[in-house]
C-alpha cells in the first residue's frame, strides 16, 4: 500500500465517471511541501525463474552519509507474473542531495533438482549509485531492474544487483494522469506502455483533473484544502496554488474548448465556480442542487450539465456571462456521472443508487429512456466512434457494452476489479479503468475484448485524465 490505511474516496471527472465513496482521511500521506519517492520494479527476468528473494529493507542515502528510510510495499524480487511494473517501496525525503539507494535483502534461495538452496546473503546493506536532488513540492519516480547474472555470485551467494535510473518523462501528448485521492499525489503515466513516470504532491484530497494541452497544463480539484492546483505537464511541477472558499470542497473539473475558463464542481458548498484557468481567480459562482459531484461541458462549451447526487437531478448551465441555471434534469437517486452521446442529442445519467440508465435530451431536458441496466454502477463512458456506452458495475469484474439506442447489452469487457473511473483513450484505442481496490489502471481493449495492460498506480487510485481529449 502506498499509505498505512487505504479508504475510498470520491473521484470525478471531465471524462467518464464514478461513484461517490465514503471519503478520505484529512492528512494525506505525502505533504505538498515533501518530496515523494516511488520505486518501481521492471519484471524479472525470465531466466529468474529459479530464484525467490524477499527485501528486508530499502533506503535513501543523503550525500552526507544520512539515511532515510523508505517503506517496503511489495518486497518480493522475482514474482512470477502480475503487472510488468510494480510499486516497491515508497516514502518523503527532506530537502537536499542524494548520491543513491541502500537496499538489504531478508532472505533469498533457489531451486534446482535436489531442492531450494538458501543462499548466503551480504553482511552489510548495498549501495545502488543513483544521484539525485529532493526538492520541496517535486516528487520523484526511480525504476530499477534485477541484473541477474551480477546478483548471483559462485552459485551460492545473492546481492541486490539493480539497476536504477529515472525515467524519462513522456511527450505531452502521451501522458495519462491519475489522482491518489489519500495520499495527496497526482502520477504521471505513459499511455502507451502504462509505465509511470512521475509524481507530484498536491495537497489533501486530489479528486479531479483537467487537462490543457495546448499550453501543456493541469488543473487538479483538491477537495481537502478547497483549493485549485495547475501543475506543469512537462516538469511535473505545481506552477499555481489558489484557494476556494471555506468548505468548497472542489470535486471535479471542466475546461472550456478555448482553455480559459474552468468550471468547478463544489460539492460541499453545492455551487459551481467559473475561474479563470490562466490564474485561477474566480470571477463568478452559482449556486446547484445539493452536493453536485461532476461537471460536464458540451462540446461547444456553451451549456454545462451538473450532476448534483443528493438533490437527484441534474442542473443545466448556460456559461454566458454571467452564468445562469437553464434548465434540470429530475433524475432516479444517487446520480454520479452524466456522458454526451456522439452527436450530443442523447445524455445518459448513471446512478449509485438505482439500477436504472436513464437517457434525456440536452436541448429540452426532457427524459426520453429509462432502460434497466443492473444495480451496483459505478461507472460510465461513450465511445465516440460507435457511440457504444460502457458501464461498469460493483461486484462482476466486467465492462458492459450497450446498444446506445437500445440500451441492451451486447458485450462485456473484462477487469481485474471494481472500476471507480473510466475513460476512451483515443491514441491507444483503449479504456483505461481505475480500480483504487487493487491500485491498477487497467487499459482494455473493446475491439478485441482482453486486457491488453496495466498502470501500477498505487491502491486508491480513482481518476485518469488524459492530454489531448475531451
Amino acid at each position: 500500500m502506498l499509505s498505512r490505511c487505504i479508504v475510498p474516496a470520491l473521484a470525478v471527472c471531465l471524462l467518464g465517471g464514478c461513484a461517490l465513496a465514503p471519503r478520505a482521511p484529512a492528512t494525506p500521506a505525502f505533504d505538498p511541501r515533501s518530496t515523494p519517492i516511488l520505486l518501481y520494479a521492471g519484471p524479472a527476468p525470465a531466466e529468474a525463474q529459479r530464484l525467490s528473494a524477499r527485501l528486508a529493507a530499502v533506503s535513501a542515502v543523503r550525500e552526507d552519509g544520512g539515511i532515510v528510510p523508505l517503506r517496503v510495499v511489495d518486497p518480493e524480487v522475482t514474482p512470477q507474473g502480475g503487472p510488468a511494473q510494480r510499486l516497491v517501496a515508497t516514502g518523503a525525503l527532506p530537502s537536499g542531495r542524494y548520491s543513491g539507494l541502500e537496499v538489504t535483502v531478508a532472505d533469498a534461495a533457489v531451486a534446482g533438482p535436489d531442492g531450494v538452496t538458501p543462499l548466503r546473503l551480504p553482511e552489510a546493506p548495498t549501495h545502488l549509485d543513483l544521484p539525485f536532488s529532493a526538492a520541496e513540492g517535486r516528487g520523484l519516480v526511480v525504476d530499477w531492474e534485477l541484473d541477474l547474472k551480477a546478483a548471483l555470485v559462485d552459485g551460492f551467494r545473492f546481492v541486490p544487483a539493480f539497476r536504477a535510473t529515472i525515467p524519462i518523462r513522456p511527450v505531452a501528448g502521451l501522458i495519462g494522469l491519475a489522482s491518489l485521492t489519500d495520499e495527496g499525489l497526482v502520477l504521471t503515466f505513459d499511455r502507451r506502455s502504462g509505465r509511470v513516470a512521475g509524481v507530484t504532491p498536491v495537497g489533501r484530497r486530489p479528486v479531479g483533473i483537467a487537462v490543457d494541452g495546448a499550453r501543456r497544463r493541469a488543473y487538479v480539484a483538491v477537495a481537502g484544502d478547497d483549493a485549485l492546483v495547475a501543475i506543469d505537464l512537462e516538469q511535473g511541477v505545481v506552477l499555481l496554488r489558489r484557494p476556494l472558499r471555506g468548505g468548497d470542497e472542489p470535486v471535479d473539473l471542466a475546461l472550456t474548448p478555448d482553455g480559459a475558463t474552468l468550471l468547478v464542481a463544489n460539492e460541499g458548498s453545492s455551487s459551481v465556480s467559473f475561474v479563470d484557468a490562466q490564474g485561477l481567480s474566480e470571477s463568478s459562482r452559482i449556486t446547484v442542487g445539493e452536493a453536485p459531484v461532476a461537471v460536464l461541458l458540451d462540446r461547444q462549451g456553451k451549456t454545462a450539465f451538473v450532476t448534483c447526487r443528493r438533490a437527484n437531478q441534474v442542473v443545466a448551465l448556460s456559461t454566458a456571462s454571467p452564468p445562469v441555471a437553464v434548465g434540470a434534469i429530475a433524475t432516479d437517486p444517487d446520480p454520479f456521472r452524466v456522458v454526451l452521446s456522439r452527436t450530443e442529442r442523447r445524455l445518459y445519467v448513471a446512478h449509485e443508487g438505482s439500477p436504472y440508465l436513464v437517457v434525456a435530451d440536452p436541448g429540452t431536458f426532457a427524459l426520453v429512456q429509462r432502460s434497466f441496466a443492473g444495480p451496483g454502477q459505478t461507472a460510465i463512458s461513450v465511445d465516440m466512434t460507435s457511440d457504444r456506452v460502457y458501464l461498469a458495475r460493483r461486484g462482476t469484474g466486467k465492462i458492459e457494452v450497450f446498444d446506445p439506442l437500445s440500451l441492451l447489452a451486447i458485450d462485456r469487457l473484462p477487469v481485474s476489479g471494481d472500476v471507480a473511473y473510466m475513460t476512451l483513450d483515443r491514441e491507444t484505442a483503449s479504456i483505461l479503468a481505475a480500480l483504487p481496490k487493487i491500485g491498477r489502471i487497467d487499459r482494455v481493449s473493446p475491439v478485441s475484448g482482453s486486457l491488453e495492460g496495466t498502470v501500477a498506480a498505487g491502491p486508491g487510485v480513482r481518476f485518469v485524465a488524459l492530454a489531448g481529449e475531451r
